[in-house]
């Protein structure tokens, strides 16, 4: 009979995996941290979650939800697109060979991640640039909304590819390649504007305790939103701690 359920389950299968537990502890009537099961299952659809913020005004890159092949004939999608598991986080599926330049390249890799996830695929615009990275504790800041500091990511992969991503394998395998940057290396107004489109984000999705948001930052300083993570990494050397101690939480991660 738990007085609080700190929780971070993400399920083991299937695109409402990670609703199990939030909805089991509402059925209990045990106190859980972060959101409720509603709120994963709606931000686990990475697609669905693009159509919602982006009827509040908020930049998200083209896209279109497959789950055939034959639904990219008429794609209208510029290239370069990535190509990624729909109901996936923590870069599940996404690799160097995501991003492709041409139709056949696509339908190559189409084939080849329907095989593994056949739930469905997301393919969008791929946005030349870098990854932005904003965390939200809500008790952390009240000054902007619990959201806080954006975070950066520096590395340098060493594997033959065009375009530079944060993929699974630099999430795990290679992850001590990668460096947190905070703040993010990103001009003042661009940070305002982000601080600002983060805290409508986390409000319309309701995000509750703690989450992440990924976003692009192109070559024009454009931000735009890619996804949320209503359950994010709270691994030794997340950027979630970095950025709380710029709002005078002096955390660190401990196994």
């Amino acid at each position: 009979n738990p007085d609080l359920i700190f929780n971070t389950a993400e399920g083991s299968r299937g695109r409402f995996r990670e609703t199990f537990y939030p909805a089991l502890f509402d059925r209990l009537g045990i106190p859980f941290t972060g959101s409720d099961a509603y709120v994963c299952t709606l931000t686990l659809d990475k697609q669905l979650t693009k159509m919602v913020v982006a009827e509040q005004g908020v930049s998200t890159p083209r896209g279109v939800f497959i789950t055939d092949v034959g639904q990219l004939d008429g794609n209208p999608c510029r290239f370069p697109v990535i190509i990624k598991p729909n109901f996936e986080g923590s870069s599940i599926g996404i690799t160097v060979d995501s991003v492709v330049d041409s139709p056949r390249e696509l339908k190559a890799r189409a084939v080849e991640l329907l095989a593994r996830f056949p739930a469905g695929l997301l393919v969008e615009e791929f946005i030349v640039g870098r990854d932005i990275v904003v965390h939200f504790v809500e008790k952390s800041s009240p000054a902007t909304g619990g959201v806080l500091e954006p975070a950066g990511y520096e590395y340098t992969s060493g594997r033959a590819s065009k375009y530079q991503i944060y993929d699974y394998e630099l999430k795990g395998a290679a992850s001590a390649s990668v460096k947190v940057k905070v703040p993010a290396d990103m001009p003042e107004q661009a940070r305002h504007q982000v601080l600002q489109l983060s805290q409508k984000v986390f409000r319309v999705l309701g995000i509750r305790d703690v989450g992440r948001i990924d976003f692009r930052i192109d070559d024009e300083g454009k931000l735009h939103f890619i996804e949320v993570d209503a359950l994010p990494s709270l691994e030794e050397g997340a950027s979630i701690y970095a950025s709380a101690s710029r709002a005078g939480w002096p955390w660190t991660a401990q196994r």
